[in-house]
């Protein structure tokens, strides 16, 4: 199928262009910035955050260099002093603009993505997480810290891994993303937000590109395709013969079309977790039992003209030309195919 991945590229160079706005507005005739100034950097306050995040992680790595093998720095009071002494160091930031760069460069691209994309962004940080030996709960739990966009996924996360769920932490995120109460944040506040400093496209954000991601290789067999998405394994396995047959010679048929003509067995699987972010928040504005009422009774229909009839009726108001309309009805049209 089409799924909705970033952009990355675009994202990058974005980041890059409100990086620059902000240092040179603030660094002209300033030569360093305090932690208050962090906190006040931006109007997006999730950017505010995540360079202090930023910052306090590249602390913690260059504190590290200071323990030494001649000293015992388990000590109760050694770890006192310690504490103490970061509480203090952490009220008195002072960055110049060479070193506050590149950390928020990151800042930006992640609010970016936690923003319309968080199933992306928190996958992101809990590969991070193994990929540091940190557990999951302990490393979300600093992060909430610094997170107030989207955070219902992450207060969810939290409670299955202080619970002691033994899921697998991407099989853990999907069932928290899956049954979510609440849709995700709205996009049009943060997307006026960052076009005060350069104009944001949203259609600059994602990609459409057929989906290939897969689950953790403990998930994977070598010989099928398993998607994050909700695909039964028959649909993968049909999708990488036809993948095979659409690359060889003669066969003229592009990978976009390949997928747009492929029959879906319901509107429900058919929607991958980021689709179903968007269609929600942009669609359904934000009411998640309203997305899931429509799809369970579209899917209970029997033809496209009696799904378009039902369209029509309950969504007249939506913009047939914007691209999440566009899409949902893309995805409506495979149902019925």
């Amino acid at each position: 199928m089409m799924d909705n991945k970033l952009n990355e590229e675009q994202i990058n160079k974005y980041s890059e262009q409100i990086a620059n706005k902000l240092l040179s507005s603030f660094f002209d005739g300033k030569e360093k910035i305090s932690g208050e100034e962090i906190l006040n950097f931006s109007a997006i306050k999730q950017v505010n955050l995540f360079t202090l995040k930023g910052l306090f992680e590249t602390w913690k790595e260059e504190s590290q260099k200071l323990e030494s093998s001649y000293f015992d720095y388990n000590d109760p009071e050694v770890l006192e002093a310690i504490e103490n002494f970061k509480n203090i160091v952490s009220r008195h930031i002072l960055v110049d603009e060479i070193s506050i760069r590149p950390i928020l460069l990151k800042a930006i691209t992640e609010s970016l993505i936690l923003i319309f994309s968080p199933y992306h962004f928190y996958f992101n940080e809990l590969n991070s997480l193994k990929q540091k030996n940190t557990a999951p709960y302990e490393g979300l739990k600093e992060l909430k810290k610094f997170t107030k966009v989207n955070t219902a996924i992450l207060e969810g996360m939290m409670t299955k891994f202080e619970s002691g769920d033994e899921k697998d932490s991407i099989e853990i995120l999907d069932d928290i993303v899956e049954n979510l109460s609440s849709g995700p944040e709205e996009m049009d506040g943060y997307i006026e937000a960052f076009s005060n400093y350069a104009t944001l496209d949203i259609n600059d954000i994602y990609l459409e590109v057929e989906s290939s991601e897969t689950y953790p290789e403990s998930k994977v067999e070598s010989s099928t395709i398993v998607k994050k998405d909700d695909f039964s394994s028959q649909f993968a396995i049909e999708e990488e013969k036809t993948l095979n047959e659409s690359l060889a010679p003669g066969n003229q048929t592009s990978l976009a079309d390949m997928h747009e003509q492929q029959k879906i067995e319901s509107l429900s699987k058919g929607i991958s977790l980021n689709q179903r972010f968007m269609f929600v928040n942009v669609l359904f504005d934000g009411d998640v039992a309203k997305f899931n009422n429509t799809v369970l009774e579209m899917d209970g229909l029997v033809s496209l003209q009696e799904a378009k009839h039902y369209m029509d009726t309950h969504f007249g108001q939506w913009d047939p030309t914007s691209y999440e309309a566009e899409e949902f009805m893309s995805i409506l049209e495979r149902r019925f195919l």
